[in-house]
């Protein structure tokens, strides 16, 4: 009855490698692989790039905090800007604008007039 059994297995696995093996061989070699290697070598090679991000928090379905931005960078300048905003069932909106070129980050709360100024120093 062992040999029955262990000749079945064997035979069982056996078929399950071949069958893999054939299915890995098969996607390597299919237009939806090459694409996707493509796609990701031009994604390496990129300029600029926008970024959105929701996130929004709940308890027991009821929203405690979203936010939302718009992050744009350009990566040949050494530029980037971000809109941010959140939401929060507590404490109401805010918002704030952030701006980078070079060694310089500005920051301005959306409510004011004012901005303000980062420099980089020394190394990162």
């Amino acid at each position: 009855m062992k040999k029955k059994w262990m000749a079945m297995g064997t035979g069982i696995g056996v078929g399950a490698v071949m069958l893999l093996a054939s299915g890995f061989t098969a996607a390597a070699g299919s237009s939806g692989y090459d694409v996707y290697k493509t796609a990701l070598k031009n994604n390496l090679a990129v300029s600029s790039i926008t970024g959105h991000l929701h996130v929004t928090i709940t308890d027991n379905d009821a929203e405690m905090l979203k936010v939302q931005s718009n992050v744009k960078a350009d990566f040949i300048r050494h530029a980037a800007s971000a809109a941010i905003q959140a939401d929060s069932s507590a404490g109401g909106t805010k918002a704030v604008n952030v701006y980078r070129q070079e060694d310089k980050t500005v920051v301005k709360p959306a409510d004011s007039d004012v901005y303000r100024v980062m420099e980089a120093t020394g190394r990162k």
